[in-house]
């Protein structure tokens, strides 16, 4: 038995410098024994833009996935 499930993260950006993802695209597998609120993966973006413009959050995109995973907006 197999299941997939799919989030999408978008990075918005207001100033200059476009933050991005690495690695851009990220891909786990999970155990049938995994409980719910067990971590999955860390995603890291980078925004090159100085002080409080440079700080990434991050929020799933809607019918993106968020029904099944939570993200923290800070890491």
């Amino acid at each position: 038995l197999t299941s997939s499930a799919y989030v999408k993260v978008s990075l918005v950006d207001i100033n200059d410098n476009r933050p991005t993802f690495y690695p851009v695209n990220y891909a786990v597998s999970l155990s049938t024994q995994s409980m719910p609120g067990t971590s999955v993966v860390r995603v890291t973006a980078h925004d090159p833009d100085a002080g409080a413009n440079g700080k990434v959050t991050y929020h799933t995109v809607p019918d993106g996935g968020s029904n099944f995973f939570t993200l923290n907006k800070d890491t």
